[in-house]
């Protein structure tokens, strides 16, 4: 079986999509044995080629090519000429995987298209042009593709109900935390990172995206009925690069009577993020949707007590070892945050549960189900 995967993702700054492309090449380089994978790209730069460096290329069975053409040429041609098929440019394979937001190219081969989300769908957290461009993108895609992977069973159901999908055609499949997610244990290396921010005492940590789908606002809110009552309480840290539509976020924080102890650390490295949720006195994540939410296997993997929401996927990835509330009630929020925050021995209990329910997850599992689905797609399709 020879698969093709689209890794244009990988010329950006890793985040959310660009982490899921490469821990799944990263897991299919420790399994693949008798198939092929061929990593396609499609980036020049002045005039030179731009290969990302993997650590998968250790295995001969991962390819790599660069596509001469660009999609801007190709696009147009596949939905008006429809030619020239992607076998033609790249030779021949069995499958096509999409794993991000990209458009399926012309093929007679099979294509499988993965599905992270549909939160456009779901409230409104985008700017309408954004919604405009997913809301005929999506149907579109799910149309043309034999097969779909999901991210979690929420994400597998609103494919199938909101793109009107036959449920045959829709797989889950689990991601986990990233390699970089580990427990830091020496307080000495810790404190050295918390210098950088400023981050003097214990803290509440939130890291994502300052943006509405992410419900930071109520996390202000939240903090600010918290801190009412304990005068000389945690900082709250908020970790994370500024998105769309943040500036009622950004209003909320001005008015808080706290907000000289909250921070915006803005984007953090990969390398940073285990030293500040190893540090944490507890992890918040209460957003009003995710098609995985990554962040919560991440911050248990580092051993942070979690509060994250109780809808959409975040039950199925929180499981028992998360405090659970409902992401618009911030009372319920402060409430928790103030259990946890006042009790060692709940914290060191979610840590526990945490580590053992993270260990369930692994790169390695998703991309062994993810070849799967790939032979199935090849053999069955």
């Amino acid at each position: 079986m020879r698969a093709v995967i689209d890794i244009e993702s990988l010329r950006h700054t890793r985040t959310g999509l660009g982490q899921y492309v490469y821990r799944l090449i990263d897991g299919f380089g420790s399994i693949v044995k008798n198939d092929e994978i061929l990593l396609l790209n499609n980036s020049f730069k002045k005039g030179k080629e731009t290969k990302p460096t993997l650590p998968a290329f250790d295995n001969p069975k991962i390819g790599y090519k660069n596509l001469k053409i660009s999609k801007k040429i190709l696009n147009p041609l596949w939905d008006s000429v429809r030619l020239p098929r992607i076998e033609h440019l790249i030779g021949d394979f069995d499958v096509y995987h999409a794993p991000t937001h990209n458009e399926l190219p012309l093929t007679k081969r099979k294509k499988v298209l993965t599905i992270h989300d549909l939160s456009f769908m779901m409230g409104n957290w985008h700017l309408p042009e954004f919604k405009q461009y997913l809301g005929e993108y999506f149907p579109r895609a799910a149309s043309k593709a034999d097969l779909i992977i999901a991210d979690s069973e929420s994400t597998r159901k609103d494919v199938i109900e909101r793109l009107r999908v036959d449920e045959s055609r829709v797989k889950t499949v689990y991601l986990a935390a990233s390699s970089f997610s580990r427990r830091i244990e020496d307080k000495n290396e810790i404190s050295t990172i918390l210098k950088k921010y400023s981050i003097d005492r214990d803290y509440i940590l939130y890291v994502g995206t300052i943006e509405p789908r992410k419900n930071v606002a109520n996390i202000i809110k939240a903090y600010d009925i918290f801190r009412s009552s304990e005068s000389d309480g945690p900082l709250l840290v908020l970790c994370g690069g500024k998105g769309w539509m943040y500036e009622e976020i950004m209003d909320t924080f001005q008015k808080s009577p706290h907000k000289n102890d909250i921070l915006f650390t803005g984007y953090a490295s990969n390398d940073e993020l285990p030293f500040l949720l190893s540090g944490a006195l507890l992890f918040i994540y209460p957003s009003f949707y995710e098609g995985f939410g990554l962040p919560v296997l991440e911050a248990m993997a580092c051993g942070a007590p979690v509060i994250t929401s109780n809808i959409s996927s975040l039950p199925e990835v929180a499981g028992d070892a998360a405090i659970q509330i409902k992401p618009d009630n911030v009372e319920e929020m402060a409430n928790a945050i103030g259990r946890v925050a006042a009790s060692k021995e709940l914290r060191d209990e979610m840590t526990q549960k945490g580590f053992i329910h993270n260990s369930g997850f692994s790169w390695e599992r998703c991309a062994r189900e993810t070849l799967e689905i790939y032979r199935f797609a090849g053999e069955n399709l």
